[in-house]
């Protein structure tokens, strides 16, 4: 291998910055149990406690269980039912892995927007400090006191 190969692309390693930000930030969560309000959503609601065929339909055509209709929602708790049961280690990761991955996009997200919107060419100094701007707006919206919600509770 030579050195070019080795090396990690700025996009990749800013990408890796905004995960292991995220992690560090909301790893704790890893550790709570269900909140007060996860007892109709979660662990006392019988059509999240498998993936057969009349829990996925009432997953996508039932709107009266909740005041919302949320059907991604619901077939993901029910993929974590099968791989973790009522274990709420397991509903703490999948919100943690969703929002680590969601704060890659945010960072993807930005960088093409301002790439595109410039439309000049730029220079690789230049293109380093555009994407710590975009990293550093991802990172901001990644660990935001906002977040704590969706990801930790």
């Amino acid at each position: 291998m030579n050195e070019q190969t080795r090396r990690l692309s700025p996009e990749t390693l800013i990408g890796l910055v905004i995960l292991a930000a995220v992690i560090a930030v909301f790893a704790r969560s890893l550790q709570a149990g269900f909140v007060y309000w996860d007892d109709n959503i979660v662990y006392d609601n019988p059509h999240i406690r498998g993936l057969d065929w009349a829990r996925i339909r009432w997953m996508f055509t039932d709107f009266e269980y909740l005041w919302r209709y949320m059907p991604l929602t619901w077939l993901g708790w029910a993929l974590t039912y099968e791989l973790f049961g009522l274990n709420p280690f397991g509903y703490h990761l999948g919100n943690l892995v969703l929002h680590g991955a969601n704060a890659v996009l945010v960072f993807l997200l930005l960088r093409k927007l301002f790439f595109l919107g410039t439309r000049k060419e730029w220079t690789a100094e230049g293109r380093k400090h555009l994407l710590g701007c975009c990293g550093l707006g991802a990172l901001l919206w990644a660990i935001h006191p906002l977040r704590v919600e969706p990801v930790a509770w």
